[in-house]
């Protein structure tokens, strides 16, 4: 039995050397002095081409219960130590193994390939520290060329069980980040992001979230990184760190995941209304044709209107075919001094006329920029003198550009009209439907772009008068519009399904105009005017897109006009107006003005 325990111990002692010289030679590091493979790890930063270490190793055994603190230098990959620099045991003060300043120098510039490295250590080469704490500062240069500080710390006493820690800070050429755009995306992921900042040449990750981003790639100038967001756990902000060279970003970065689905239809919601807002805002007066005031002002071609507002501008050209052949009839035959607006209509029963208006609209409201050219092609046939039918088509390209999204869309519309006057009474009215469809762009997040169509339909009525009160004229009236969209489902880009959605905007408004007018005697016609109107609003979705309106179903407000308008005898007319819109309700409010010229096409 002795002679077997012999050659036992024997065999396990050629193991362990021949164990402990293949794990020297397998770092390649003819110093090393140990393999260490046991120990709880408690902090470790990386230091050049190896890392900086803190371990606590407890032993259970109750004769020599030792609790060893460690923090030692080791390669990137394996356990073999370059350096032991602190270690203590419950059972003795704290110690530190004995490597000068200058070793420690030596084994950071040459195996650890730490250019300049300075080293600090408390209590330098003391064997037994009786009390207070040990520290170990390191100032040197990765690879990389960033400079960092090092800072290791053991604390504690006699028989007290002492904490390790290191860590690592960026002292120069540190990364930085100042923003990210977009900064919210889809919870689905997917979404390219950019980064900008400073040093982020050789940047290895991007986690969003603490989720890594995938495709991370720095330009040549290190000052903006581009990346690809992964899936997000819920929706909301979240944290985006940047790591390069090595270190992590100081600064903070937000990023937002949201719903796509509720997001994007929300967005197609509010592009759809406020495209509705502006055609209805955009409409052919039908009633013109009957009291002849579409045919008359302007020159022989038709006339040119600039409308300017605090809100926008508007653009719009008007002529036809009875236009042209009034103006023709009436060539030399008009005064100075006549009226160019005023013309009694001729015996039109039995006869056509063609007309085109086009408009141009720009709005701009907080954050959003909407644009609109819509056109009109008519003809209608004159039953009666007082009574015309005709069939009207609308063709409109809209705009839509937000700092969070961006759409496009180009639509149209077909359908009858009717116009006419009451016999022997000065009331007038007019009515049009219209279908059609339209093709679209969203760019939800302006990341990614998706193609939806749409179906459409609009119904609008309008009753007016004119009363005449001596040189005053009162023009009450009453209309009725009401405008749905209807977007069809689709699958974006993401492949995630949208759904179908529909929107609607009703509208009706009512109130007197009193104007008066004057003639100076240079043949200028001044025209001064006032109104109030209730507007009631009905109609309207109860969706993502209209729940931020102020404005809702039911509400009933009123709005007052008011300015003066004048044109001179070759046809010229000045308008400057003003509004204040939302009297009678709390959340919503609008004002503005408008000056508008009208120049005859000559």
């Amino acid at each position: 039995m002795g002679l077997f325990n012999s050659i036992t111990r024997f065999v396990l002692c050629c193991v362990i050397v021949v164990a402990a010289m293949l794990g020297g030679a397998g770092v390649g590091l003819a110093f090393s002095v140990s393999a260490y493979t046991s120990g709880n790890l408690i902090t470790q930063v990386p230091i050049g081409n190896c890392r900086l270490d803190a371990r606590r190793d407890v032993n259970t055994n109750p004769v020599a219960l030792n609790t060893r603190i460690r923090i030692q230098i080791l390669p990137q990959s394996g356990f073999t130590y370059l350096a032991r620099v602190f270690e203590t045991t419950r059972r003795r003060p704290l110690n530190i193994i004995n490597f000068t300043d200058a070793e420690l120098e030596n084994i950071l510039a040459t195996q650890c390939n730490v250019s300049g490295p300075n080293v600090d250590q408390t209590a330098d080469g003391a064997t037994y520290v009786t009390s207070g704490n040990i520290s170990l500062t390191i100032v040197g240069t990765e690879p990389s060329g960033v400079q960092f500080e090092w800072v290791a710390l053991l604390s504690g006493g006699v028989d007290g069980i002492p904490e390790p820690s290191v860590s690592k800070q960026c002292k120069s050429g540190c990364p930085t980040v100042t923003s990210i755009s977009p900064a919210e995306g889809p919870l689905t992921g997917g979404a390219q992001i950019t980064i900008e900042g400073t040093n982020l040449l050789g940047a290895t990750a991007v986690t969003i979230g603490g989720v890594a981003a995938t495709g991370v790639a720095a330009n040549a100038a290190g000052t903006q990184i581009t990346a690809t967001t992964p899936p997000g756990a819920a929706t909301g902000p979240v944290n985006v760190v940047v790591t390069a060279a090595n270190v992590d970003s100081d600064e903070t970065l937000t990023y937002t995941y949201i719903d796509v689905v509720g997001e994007t239809q929300k967005k197609i919601a509010t592009f759809m209304l406020n495209r509705a807002n502006n055609i209805l805002n955009n409409q052919t007066d039908l009633i013109g044709f009957v009291t002849g005031a579409n045919t008359n002002g302007g020159g022989p071609l038709g006339d040119l209107q600039i409308n300017a507002a605090a809100s926008g501008q508007t653009l719009t050209f008007a002529t036809s075919r009875s236009h042209i052949i009034a103006k023709a009839s009436a060539a030399g035959a008009t005064s100075a001094t006549e009226d160019p607006t005023v013309q009694t209509p001729l015996d039109r029963a039995g006869t056509y006329d063609i007309w085109t208006e086009v408009y141009g609209t720009r709005s701009s409201s907080d954050d959003t920029d909407s644009n609109l050219w819509v056109g009109y092609l008519g003809t209608h046939y004159f039953i009666s003198n007082n009574l015309l039918l005709g069939l009207m088509g609308q063709v409109d390209w809209a705009d839509e550009d937000n700092t969070d999204y961006r759409a496009d869309g180009i639509g149209w519309m077909i359908g009858p009209y009717v116009a006419g006057k009451l016999p022997d009474h000065a009331l007038y009215y007019e009515a049009r439907a219209l279908w059609g469809r339209s093709d679209n762009n969203i760019s939800p997040f302006r990341t990614y772009s998706d193609s939806f169509d749409t179906s459409r339909r609009m119904v609008r009525g309008k009753v007016a008068g004119a009363f005449e009160l001596g040189h005053s004229t009162l023009r009450p009236q009453v209309s009725v519009s009401y405008f749905e969209e209807t977007q069809k489902a689709y699958t974006d880009s993401l492949a995630i399904a949208i759904p179908e959605q529909t929107v609607s905007l009703g509208e009706v408004r009512f109130g007197p105009q009193l104007d008066h007018q004057m003639l100076l005697e240079n043949g200028l016609i001044f025209n001064p005017f006032i109104g109030v109107s209730g507007v009631y609003n009905f109609g309207i979705n109860d969706n993502g897109a209209s729940s931020g309106f102020a404005l809702g179903n039911t509400d009933l407000r009123a709005r007052l006009d008011g300015g003066v308008n004048m044109h001179n005898p070759f046809g010229i007319r000045f308008e400057l107006s003003g509004f204040y819109d939302g009297l009678g309700v709390s959340d919503y409010e609008a004002y503005g003005g408008s000056l508008k010229l009208v120049v005859p096409l000559n």
